[in-house]
């Protein structure tokens, strides 16, 4: 165990003093951002697929104001918080000045699959490279499925966090929903009668009732933010649940 000098014991309480004599800003919302006059602080809500997965609580950064209710940021651990911030729920806050990355900007190295209520609990792992490209190709350049197309509830839902080493601190969150029964969209025909092209590499055929019926299998994986699904068959179940 490292021991703790008595300059380094000073120098941390010089610090925590430092910190609690400056406090922590404040933020008014103008102009489409969390923002500090004084300071020119300003921060950005991101997405909800962005999220932080670790938070500093004895640094709160800045404090949201002119709300019902007022609301803490605190640092991120392995961020800049100049930069990265986050709330009690781990929200994650940006600077105007940030460019989010995309999922496939991120150069992600894990995905955890987490239930959900059990947030940042992995049930499963998986860190091969060449596993993770697939699921994040899938997202990228996969065939999409309305959210409003899909009527039956998951009978488990999961969280998949994409984390990547440049990216200490947060994630990026999609999920997975495991379905009793297939899942199934129907559709008009065409008006030669030939199934339509909605959702290409989806299986598909026509129905007695003349309807075309396109077969997403019992697991699809949810972008929530955009509202759309993606069929990803026994993949996730074969990359996280088969050793």
């Amino acid at each position: 165990m490292k021991k703790r000098t008595a300059a380094l014991c000073l120098l941390l309480v010089c610090a925590a003093l430092f910190a609690s004599c400056g406090g922590a800003i404040e933020l008014s919302y103008e102009n489409g951002a969390y923002r500090n006059e004084k300071s020119g602080a300003a921060y950005v809500m991101a997405p909800l697929c962005y999220r932080a997965i670790s938070r500093l609580d004895a640094e709160e950064i800045a404090k949201i104001v002119g709300t019902k209710s007022e609301k803490v940021l605190y640092a991120i651990e392995g961020l800049d918080s100049s930069l990265w911030l986050t709330d009690e729920n781990f929200d994650l806050y940006h600077s105007e000045t940030v460019t989010l990355p995309a999922l496939w900007e991120m150069a992600v190295t894990r995905i955890s699959l987490c239930l959900s209520g059990a947030y940042a609990v992995p049930v499963a792992t998986i860190e091969r490279s060449e596993q993770i490209a697939d699921v994040v190709e899938t997202y990228q350049r996969g065939t999409t499925i309305p959210g409003n197309q899909i009527i039956p509830q998951p009978e488990t839902r999961y969280e998949l966090l994409f984390v990547a080493s440049d990216y200490p601190g947060i994630a990026y969150v999609l999920e997975y929903w495991k379905f009793a029964e297939e899942v199934d969209v129907y559709a008009k025909l065409n008006a030669d009668g030939s199934i339509p092209d909605l959702y290409p590499g989806i299986k598909s055929e026509i129905t007695e009732q003349g309807e075309a019926v396109f077969h997403l299998g019992k697991n699809l994986m949810y972008d929530r933010v955009n509202d759309c699904f993606y069929a990803v068959g026994d993949v996730l179940e074969s990359y996280f649940f088969t050793e």
